[in-house]
């Protein structure tokens, strides 16, 4: 679910600060570009952003923040923002959270999958638009 429908499950008690999820989120608003956002699906810890100790990167427009967990059990010192920042645009939705890492393997691969059929269709279309331009310089040499 998108961060800010996990709001409303924060709301109803159905988490709280201190949890443990899973977070996901890939991206791409111009697949000619690197994506907008790539976070593979990382176990994260649930934090209120006024009870984080100081680290960077912390956006204050959000309540919560996410904290990574390390390979070793560890919390990671940065935080994770639920909100895409990147070029000052905030995206509305969020990452999206899961209560399992099942969950969110699924849900990046979905992801995935949907990017890369819009890069197969994009290289369709750039490929019949290149076999354009040759025939059409083939067509203008052979009218010499």
């Amino acid at each position: 679910m998108l961060y800010s429908e996990f709001l409303e499950v924060l709301k109803n008690g159905g988490a709280k600060d201190g949890d443990s999820l899973w977070v996901v989120d890939f991206r791409h608003d111009d697949i000619m570009h690197k994506p907008l956002r790539n976070i593979p699906p990382t176990e994260v810890r649930l934090t209120l952003t006024s009870g984080m100790p100081p680290v960077k990167n912390v956006a204050t427009n959000s309540i919560y923040h996410f904290r990574a967990y390390s390979k070793t059990g560890k919390l990671s010192a940065s935080a994770l923002n639920p909100y895409d920042n990147t070029a000052g645009a905030v995206w509305r939705g969020g990452v999206n959270v899961f209560f399992t890492k099942e969950e969110a393997n699924e849900f990046y691969r979905e992801q995935c999958e949907k990017v890369k059929a819009q890069i197969v269709l994009a290289q369709q279309q750039w490929n019949q638009r290149f076999n354009d331009m040759l025939a059409d310089v083939a067509t203008r040499v052979n009218g010499l």
